[in-house]
């Protein structure tokens, strides 16, 4: 199978880091492999995973530096130009530009990956537009978590055609030595509990929520530091919060080596109001770092409380509180080789590439 992956760009986000982890399971004797960006700036973030590409897949961009109706032309030619047998598409803005070529050139598979909350998608418009499209047979969706495909079903009136969990090819340890050395001279002793957070500023990750329950568990005293692995705080409100947080709470910036943070680190959190089924997660248990989380989608569909990790009852600061005192008191019971095992048996990307290969040649066959 010729299987073309679109994406708006290979920026810092768990979709961008599922498509190139997806692009190089995938990519073996059965099936070619093409990943095309919309967007490419080599002064920017939007390469950031690009290095990450196995040399066997192929990669292009369409170099959009804005979008405008141009882009519909040039992403229809590209796509005629590589006639592929299955389009896989991700994220709502690739949707948009995508759309006149799905209705104008019906020879290859078109598939969409939702990789959020339907009802957190494209505004009041473009979820009138999704609506009208998808009760045609034009496109095949993947939901990527039970909580994901209810939210589907809630605004579309009908399941997905398949369900299928993210996978996230393990992270490599890269130079887990220097950055064991680096999170010591955080600690205050041994004995410091190191909590780490990846993720970007953005308001739907809800940061303002985790900085001030750290800043209240660190004055009660607790032994325990925050890391935070991820870009936007030195604009805006990101900056302010990087203002107002206690000197036990470190903000590194974007780092490549996510997982030899995970590896050094006694949990991952999460803050978030939205998710689907996050990427960070996913890399959390294949390093067998203990997830936290408030109770969003794929979060609670995965973590159960004080088996595999923590949950807030809700989105409250009592309640995220709550869940931080009863991580300290009992995240020693934790069985960190049972999360493993959760992400082999789920979450691998190995795991996840063989149902979208299965999915694929099932629908194509049709």
């Amino acid at each position: 199978m010729k299987i073309l992956e679109v994406i708006t760009s290979l920026s810092p986000g768990g979709g961008e880091r599922f498509v190139v982890d997806l692009s190089n399971a995938l990519c073996n004797s059965r099936n070619q492999i093409i990943l095309l960006t919309l967007k490419e700036n080599i002064n920017s973030n939007n390469t950031f995973y690009k290095k990450e590409l196995r040399k066997e897949v192929k990669y292009e961009s369409l170099r959009e530096k804005k979008f405008s109706i141009k882009t519909f032309y040039k992403l229809y030619n590209k796509i005629k130009e590589i006639q592929p047998d299955v389009v896989h598409f991700h994220l709502g803005c690739t949707f948009n530009m995508i759309l006149p070529t799905i209705l104008l050139y019906r020879f290859p598979l078109y598939v969409q990956t939702i990789h959020c909350r339907a009802d957190k998608e494209g505004g009041q418009v473009g979820m009138l537009i999704r609506r009208m499209i998808y009760k045609l047979p034009l496109i095949k969706q993947i939901t990527i978590s039970p909580n994901n495909n209810l939210s589907y079903r809630q605004i579309y009136h009908k399941d997905s055609d398949s369900l299928i969990y993210n996978g996230r090819e393990k992270p490599k340890a890269i130079n887990i030595d220097e950055v064991q050395k680096e999170v010591n001279s955080y600690k205050q002793n041994q004995e410091t509990i190191v909590v780490v957070h990846v993720a970007r500023f953005h308001p739907l990750k809800n940061q303002r929520l985790l900085i001030n329950s750290f800043n209240k568990l660190i004055q009660e005293k607790n032994n325990i530091i925050l890391l935070i692995i991820g870009d936007g705080y030195d604009v805006g409100e990101g900056k302010y919060l990087q203002e107002i947080s206690h000197k036990q709470i470190h903000f590194l910036g974007l780092k490549q080596n996510i997982g030899d943070y995970l590896r050094v680190s006694d949990a991952f959190i999460l803050s978030s109001l939205s998710e689907a089924m996050p990427i960070s997660l996913i890399e959390a248990l294949s390093c067998k770092c203990i997830p936290l989380s408030t109770p969003v989608s794929g979060c609670k569909d995965i973590i159960k409380n004080r088996i595999n990790g923590f949950l807030s009852k809700d989105f409250t600061e009592k309640s995220f509180i709550n869940m931080l005192y009863d991580f300290i008191n009992n995240y020693k019971n934790i069985n960190k080789e049972q999360l493993y095992e959760l992400y082999t048996n789920m979450f691998s990307i190995n795991t996840c590439a063989k149902k979208y290969q299965n999915k694929f040649e099932q629908w194509i066959e049709k």
